[in-house]
C-alpha cells in the first residue's frame, strides 16, 4: 500500500504539470492541488495502520471528517486554479 501510495502522488503530479493538462486547463499551477492528494493519501495510510479501520474504504470514506475537508479542499482549490482568479494571481497575470 505504501509503495502505491507513492506511485499515485508521483503519478498526479506528473499529470498535474504534462503540456496537456496545462494546456486543456489553461494553468501551469495544478501542481498545488496535489497538497490536497497528499493529505488524504496519508490520513487513510493512518486510519488503516495506525487506528486499524482498513477493510471498508467506503465506510472511512462516508464517517471520516477529515477526508471529507481534503476532498472538498481540493475541489475548491481545483475550481479556483481553472475557473477562479487563482491562475492568473499566482502568476501575476
Amino acid at each position: 500500500m505504501v509503495i502505491m501510495s507513492s506511485v499515485v502522488i508521483v503519478s498526479y503530479i506528473l499529470y498535474c504539470v504534462s503540456s496537456e493538462v496545462v494546456q486543456k486547463y489553461n494553468t501551469e499551477n495544478l501542481y498545488l492541488t496535489s497538497f490536497w492528494v497528499l493529505l488524504g493519501i496519508l490520513r487513510y495510510m493512518q486510519l488503516v495502520f495506525v487506528h486499524k479501520k482498513g477493510g471498508a474504504p467506503t465506510s472511512i470514506l462516508l464517517h471520516d471528517y477529515f477526508l471529507w475537508i481534503v476532498i472538498t479542499g481540493w475541489i475548491f482549490t481545483f475550481y479556483w486554479l481553472i475557473y477562479g482568479n487563482g491562475s492568473k494571481i499566482l502568476t501575476g497575470h
